[in-house]
């Protein structure tokens, strides 16, 4: 059973899948797109024939990203369950796990810290699949040249979570 919603944020609208199984909640999906919610639930219904969902709110997911966005908060301290993605995708996505607050690296960086050297282009493919905005820090990866690159969220988004990151380091 996975437990689905959604809440209001200063990003705007978030839509989040999560697992209520252990102590602490795991977060499967997290996206402000509601057509991005929408397929990642029709594509585990696919993978997962057997799988339910409910509308059930999690307090510590909404209250963790509503602190960090608001500037609370120098990170999310949520884990991540990775339901879907390949094993170069999960690979990619540990190592974004391992980016330090308020810090970036770049998609070769990413890809060399997963094993792959090289495969920086399928780094930034992964991070474009990864199912869980800031969970996994993806808006912590960037070019190499500095420039700020693709992110699934929004650009200005990708912009603001880095300067909020930015900011709070200052402090």
């Amino acid at each position: 059973m996975l437990n689905k919603a959604s809440f209001n944020s200063s990003i705007g609208k978030l839509y989040y899948i999560w697992l209520s199984e252990l102590k602490v909640p795991e977060v499967v999906f997290l996206s402000n797109i509601v057509k991005s919610f929408e397929n990642y639930l029709e594509e585990l219904r696919i993978k997962y024939t057997d799988l339910s969902f409910r509308d059930k709110k999690s307090d510590e997911i909404e209250n963790s990203i509503i602190g960090y966005l608001n500037g609370n908060l120098k990170g999310l301290d949520l884990k991540p369950h990775f339901l879907t993605g390949t094993v170069f995708e999960k690979k990619i996505w540990l190592a974004t796990l391992e980016i330090p607050f308020g810090n970036v690296l770049s998609y070769k960086e990413i890809a060399e810290k997963a094993g792959h050297p090289g495969a920086w282009r399928a780094a930034g493919t992964a991070l474009n699949h990864n199912p869980v905005l800031m969970v996994v820090p993806c808006h912590r990866v960037i070019k190499s040249s500095g420039a700020i690159g693709f992110f699934g969220a929004g650009e200005g988004i990708k912009a603001l979570l880095l300067e909020l990151e930015h900011r709070l380091i200052s402090v």
